[in-house]
């Protein structure tokens, strides 16, 4: 505000009740555009957040910490005193001021009313907004000094706020008075505002233990109130001689001036000479800010020794060592202000329009301009560099951990292209050095968010990290003229708009690019699966009883015992009965419900009847037989039920168990028994390819409407192809993942059904369940389908459903293989070794065909050939290869 605008001011202000009315006016407008940056930063911060939770979580909407709105009178109370000095100093009005027939004091307290009006303003705003949008968490203290709790996000009472930010206003006006500079007096009440809390913290690490939030807060109040008592009287007297009559210098004799030295004489033939007008311009910019210059490398160095530091600190930190993290962020706004110093310093307007006059091309006065702010940062990463490659690698929860080269350039980019952007856009120092960092903060971690989240490819990131630098230069030529508005604010929004609508529009394609069901698709599947629901029961939960004796039960292995022992103990451990392991088995043989049980324990349940079927063949009479048939029968009416679920998860359980039952049943010892009841009970729950195909599709379409209800959905209920997804688009890409995994298993089965298997499905099914992996060593490649079903069963559900079928076994005809005659002395190809049905040679790569494969091991033991087996699928073997 000129002197010519301050002299309309007082010709134009309505109310002349006052004498100094018209100088509220004039505070009132050098405090506006600090308010209206504030706003503006609250708003941005604000709209981040509805971006961020309309794309993260839709839905919902998260708001702001309480923290973020407290900042704010924080923010105006840095700026304020500063602001209301500075800009007297620089409009040169401080003089005037001091000439008009108004007395320091009251010229004072102005100013001071109008700050403290502006603060109590700002601190209604938080108040209602906190109250109105439920802020902060109800059940604490926030009113109560000393009684927040421990685990609190933020320690702090509001009142111990409110005093804190009349404490930091004071410093400001005190700082400003002070120090003629707007930026040494800025960084000057960096330290003066976190007196309370250093002080706080020497005399936690003087007592070297942790300190209580309540403790915490009192003490901060205390030590607050002690600054306003020393900054109040400070402040009073700064005023008063920067407003009062300056002393006239002393009068020195003419007599004893200098006389002019050959030194003196010779200082024109020293002038520094330059060959380029870059070179020049560059000598200039350093020598109209060396100060500023080298206080930010200061900052810069400092902060690099104490984040070396923190990184060496493998424990927790004690004594001074507690400010190295603080220490620490005078890197982020040293880097800020080296962006600032680009455009704003003392003069450096007048010395840009000074240039253009002189015919200085806007493209070398840019490049100059940056020259030295980029060569310091450089040379800072270099240093960082030196010093990141002599670390030792790793991740320790006890340590900091250290960033990569490339992300700590990334952020440093940022900040220093926002901030040189920021500093163009704003005309006054003040606003430039407090608005920049925050600026940078936010489009930094809404740019990183977006590549690490929402799927921004990495060249888009570097274009729109490059906007600003470029909106500077496409400004620069009109702000060399001083005509740059309103074409700068032009192209600032559409920097804005650009590092808004860029993300987003890459995060829609992403989503976008991922195959789902057509509606066509969508509406007939889900009409269908609706109706599967509705006639299908409500599944029985499948309770296992513990089938150890109590002895058995507290036994504790001996380490010291043989190997041997240890294992003979362990399968003696298993009842004989498996009756005595399910609870109301006799009610799930008579009825027709669909039951549901763990994996693990139908696991373990199918391991106990491998255990029992070695026992019986081992033995191979009519007593073993006896025992063994009860673990016949159960396992055919866990079957049946478990085929009449409507989940995938016990489907894939169901295969596993008929397929054990299906190796079982064709071993030649069964023959003689295939008139037991146990053997035809076993017989009859064995399926069809059309039923197993009909149960199947029950379940994935049952599952998929199942999922749409929050409330119903399950932990695992999910592809694995979302863990690898951006974190920010996993709930856009939740519905289209499953709804190819739908299609992709219903393709599965329909291919089984027809035994017609093209390998399109697997491949499908593969890149949603096993993203991570190669399709050619999967579970559903060729080679690992010729591989016996019993030996590639195991846990793999986990890696992905869909591994059994298709395959041999669900072609076997075991009721025909019974009543067949007794001249086959081993198990017929296919259930111990197995080709896919739509390539009956072996793929390349195996080096057995189905029948060497059948007749490698001479006894014809189905249990031996398939722990042979598993043990050769474990290692990438084929199933003919000598086991050493």
């Amino acid at each position: 505000m000129s002197s010519d605008t301050i002299i309309e001011t007082t010709r134009t202000v309505p109310d002349r009740s006052s004498s100094t009315a018209w100088f509220w006016w004039k505070e009132s407008k050098q405090l506006a555009p600090l308010i209206m940056l504030l706003i503006i930063v609250a708003g941005l911060i604000l709209i981040m957040n509805v971006i961020s939770t309309a794309i993260v979580n839709p839905g919902g909407f998260w708001l702001p910490d309480e923290v973020v709105l407290l900042v704010f009178p924080g923010l105006f109370a840095t700026g304020a005193g500063p602001l209301m000095v500075g800009q007297e100093r620089s409009l040169r009005t401080m003089e005037w001021l001091a000439l008009l027939p108004i007395s320091a004091k009251r010229l004072l307290s102005t100013k001071l009313s109008v700050a403290f009006a502006g603060l109590a303003l700002m601190w209604c705003v938080v108040a209602v907004g906190i109250a109105l949008f439920g802020l902060g968490n109800p059940h604490d203290a926030n009113w109560t000094i000393g009684q927040r709790p421990s685990h609190s996000d933020n320690p702090i009472s509001y009142p111990i706020w409110m005093v804190h930010s009349i404490y930091v206003l004071l410093s400001g006006f005190y700082v400003s008075w002070r120090i003629r500079h707007t930026f040494y007096a800025l960084i000057l009440l960096i330290p003066l505002a976190f007196a309370p809390m250093i002080a706080v913290g020497l005399i936690a690490a003087y007592n070297d233990r942790p300190m209580m939030s309540g403790t915490y807060d009192v003490l901060i109040g205390v030590f607050t109130l002690l600054g306003i008592a020393v900054m109040a009287p400070l402040s009073y007297r700064a005023a008063m001689r920067a407003l009062g009559p300056e002393r006239a210098p002393a009068a020195v004799p003419l007599l004893e001036l200098p006389r002019r030295s050959s030194a003196d004489a010779s200082v024109d033939e020293t002038a520094p000479r330059f060959g380029t007008r870059v070179a020049a311009l560059v000598w200039q910019s350093i020598e109209s800010r060396r100060g500023m210059l080298v206080l930010l490398v200061a900052m810069l160095l400092v902060s690099l020794l104490a984040f070396i530091r923190l990184c060496s600190i493998d424990s927790r930190l004690r004594g001074i060592d507690q400010f190295l993290p603080f220490v620490t962020l005078l890197a982020p706004l040293a880097v800020c202000w080296l962006g600032t110093a680009v455009f704003k310093q003392d003069g450096a307007i007048e010395q840009i329009r000074f240039l253009a006059d002189r015919g200085i091309t806007p493209q070398t006065v840019y490049y100059a301009r940056h020259a030295i702010p980029v060569a310091i940062l450089a040379t800072g990463l270099l240093l960082y560099a030196g010093w990141a490659l002599t670390t030792v690698g790793g991740w320790d929860r006890d340590r900091t951990p250290v960033p990569s080269l490339i992300t700590v350039a990334a952020v440093v980019f940022l900040f220093y292209s926002v901030s040189q952007w920021v500093s163009q856009l704003v005309r006054t120092l003040l606003l430039a050095v407090i608005l920049g960092p925050i600026i940078s903060v936010i489009v930094t971690v809404w740019l990183l968010t977006a590549y690490t989240q929402l799927a921004l490819p990495t060249a888009a990131l570097v274009i729109v990290s490059l906007l600003p630098l470029l909106a500077t230069r496409v400004v620069m030529r009109r702000y060399m003229d001083a005509t740059d508005r309103p074409l700068a604010f032009v192209v600032a929004a559409g920097v804005v708009a650009a590092m808004v609508i860029v993300p987003i529009v890459f995060a829609i394609a992403f989503v976008r690019g991922v195959p789902g069901m057509t509606a066509e698709q969508r509406n007939t599947l889900l009409a269908e699966a609706h109706s599967a629901r509705r006639q299908t029961a409500s599944p029985v939960q499948l309770m296992f009883l513990d089938w150890r004796s109590n002895a058995e039960r507290t036994l504790v292995p001996d380490s010291q015992k043989d190997l041997i022992e240890k294992i003979r103990n362990s399968l003696n451990a298993n009842s004989q009965d498996p009756r005595q392991w399910i609870n109301g088995l006799e009610t799930l043989r008579q009825g027709s419900f669909p039951l549901q049980g763990d994996f693990y324990a139908l696991d373990r349940f199918q391991s106990a009847f491998v255990l029992h079927r070695m026992r019986w063949r081992q033995d191979n009479d009519a007593e073993s037989f006896e025992r063994f048939a009860p673990w016949l029968d159960t396992a055919s009416v866990l079957l049946k039920g478990l085929r009449r679920s409507r989940q995938v998860a016990q489907q894939e359980i169901a295969d596993r168990l008929e397929v054990t039952l299906i190796e079982t049943l064709r071993t030649p010892e069964m023959r003689p028994h295939r008139d037991a009841p146990a053997v035809r009970s076993a017989v009859a729950s064995i399926g069809t390819p059309a039923s197993r195909a009909a149960a199947r599709r029950r379940a994935v379409l049952a599952s998929w409407v199942q999922r749409q209800d929050p409330q119903s959905r399950s932990s695992r209920d999910h592809v694995a192809a979302l863990e690898t997804m951006p974190r920010g688009l996993v709930a856009w890409l939740d519905e289209p993942l499953y709804e190819s995994f739908v299609l992709a298993a219903l393709d599965g089965i329909q291919a089984s059904k027809n035994r017609s298997d093209d390998g399109s499905w697997r491949r499908r099914l593969h890149s949603l369940a096993s993203p991570k992996g190669v399709f050619e060593s999967s579970q559903y490649s060729d080679r690992f389908r010729q591989l016996p079903a019993a030996a590639t069963m195991g846990e793999n559900y986990f890696a992905g459903p869909g591994q059994l079928w298709g395959r041999a076994w669900e072609y076997v005809d075991v009721a025909e293989f019974l009543q067949a005659g007794d001249d086959t002395t081993s198990p017929a190809p296919g259930i111990t070794s197995e080709s896919a049905p739509s390539e009956p040679t072996a793929t390349p790569g195996s080096q057995a065909s189905e029948p060497e494969a059948s007749n490698a091991d001479p006894s014809g033991s189905a249990d031996t050939l398939s722990l042979r087996d598993s043990i050769a699928a474990n290692n990438q073997i084929t199933p003919t290869e000598p086991i050493r």
